[in-house]
C-alpha cells in the first residue's frame, strides 16, 4: 500500500513538472500536447475493435512512474523508482533530445524538492539518467532511476520480555 502510494503521489509531482511541454504526438488530429503521466504501466488506446494489433499504440508522448524494487534494511527502507519518458518524433537525427529534456526536467525538479507528500524523501545523489542504445523509431525513451526513503515498518514485538 505505501509503495502505491508513493508511486502515485509521484505521477502528481511529475504532473506539475512536464505540464508545459508541448510535443509532438502520434494521435490523430493532435500535432502537440503535453505528456501524459501515468503510474505503473501505459495502456494502450484502441481506435476500433476490430483494430490491426500492429496498429494499436500507446497515445505518446508519454511519462511511467514505475516501482522497480523495495529493499527493507535494519537501517533504511528504499524504495526503487524508475520513470521512463516516452517521446514521438519522425526526426531521425534529433529526435532522442525530447525524451531527454523531459527527463531533465523531472530530475532537476524532484531534487529541487526530494520530499514527497510529507513521508518519502528522494536520495539525490541515487539519480541515474540513461538512454538505450536502441531507440523505437519513431518513439524515443529515456529513463531515470532513483532512490525514495519511506517509513520503516517497526515491530511490536517486546524484545525485553524474550531476552529476560
Amino acid at each position: 500500500m505505501v509503495n502505491v502510494v508513493l508511486v502515485n503521489k509521484l505521477k502528481e509531482r511529475i504532473e506539475t513538472l512536464v505540464k508545459d511541454f508541448v510535443l509532438p504526438t502520434n494521435i490523430d488530429g493532435h500535432d502537440h500536447k503535453a505528456p501524459q503521466v501515468v503510474s505503473g504501466f501505459l495502456s494502450e488506446s484502441k481506435q476500433s475493435p476490430v483494430a490491426d494489433p500492429q496498429e494499436i499504440k500507446a497515445e505518446l508522448p508519454a511519462v511511467v512512474v514505475r516501482f522497480r524494487r523495495e529493499n527493507d534494511g535494519r537501517q533504511a527502507n528504499i524504495v526503487k523508482i524508475r520513470v521512463i519518458v516516452i517521446t514521438y518524433s519522425e526526426d531521425e537525427q534529433n529526435g532522442w533530445i525530447d525524451s531527454l529534456n523531459v527527463a531533465n526536467r523531472i530530475k532537476i525538479g524532484l531534487k529541487r524538492d526530494p520530499i514527497i507528500d510529507d513521508r518519502f524523501q528522494i536520495d539525490d545523489e541515487s539519480f541515474e539518467t540513461e538512454q538505450p542504445d536502441e531507440q523505437p523509431f519513431p518513439e524515443w525513451a529515456t529513463y531515470i532511476t532513483f532512490d525514495v526513503l519511506i517509513p520503516q515498518v517497526q515491530s511490536e514485538f517486546d524484545w525485553e520480555v524474550f531476552y529476560k
